[in-house]
């Protein structure tokens, strides 16, 4: 995957749109995953929050194999 740079201030809002099943899910969650490992930073996305416990799966991982994460 290519690399990706991009510099969020303090307090950021960043917004992902698309079709439905275009892979919005998985964008947030690398995005999430990258600020949290490089920053410390909280993340929140009610969308995010839905998409991982509106499902049947088990664990976190079981929804990002499910998503391809």
């Amino acid at each position: 995957m290519k690399e990706i740079k991009i510099k969020v201030p303090d307090v950021a809002h960043i917004v992902i749109s698309g079709p439905t099943q275009c892979g919005k899910s998985i964008v947030m969650d690398t995005i999430e995953k990258a600020l949290k490992a490089k920053f410390g930073a909280n993340v929140v996305s009610e969308d995010l929050r839905i998409e991982r416990n509106a499902s049947d799966y088990e664990s976190l991982q079981d929804w990002q194999k499910k998503d391809g994460c």
